[in-house]
């Protein structure tokens, strides 16, 4: 088992979600919809543009450890921001671009 699991290292994940499916299927039947993996892949969708961003720049050889914080920063500014009633649906999201390319701008710049 373990020299499948080191020859195929993406298969330890899969084992792994798939197991949690199952347990998390048993206990609430309401797990296996699909607005639940909807949720799920939207959630992970957020890390995972970090975890290829970051990879790059590692990649490149630009390490560049704030990629983190700058992300942070952005989400708490887009989620601290009041909603609007009447304005338009995307405000968080445009108050928060300029939190985060503000400092991604001066920090790429040195």
């Amino acid at each position: 088992m373990q020299h499948v699991l080191h020859s195929h290292p993406a298969l330890s994940p899969l084992l792994v979600l798939v197991f949690a499916s199952v347990i998390f299927t048993a206990v609430n039947s309401r797990f296996a919809s699909a607005g639940t993996w909807s949720l799920i892949l939207q959630q992970a969708a957020i890390i995972a543009a970090l975890a290829i961003g970051q990879t790059l720049i590692i990649l490149t050889a630009g390490i560049d450890l704030s990629v983190g914080t700058i992300m942070v920063l952005s989400m708490m500014v887009g989620a601290s921001s009041p909603p609007r009633r009447a304005g338009p649906a995307g405000w968080p999201s445009c108050s928060a671009w300029p939190s985060g390319q503000r400092p991604a701008c001066s920090t790429a710049c040195w």
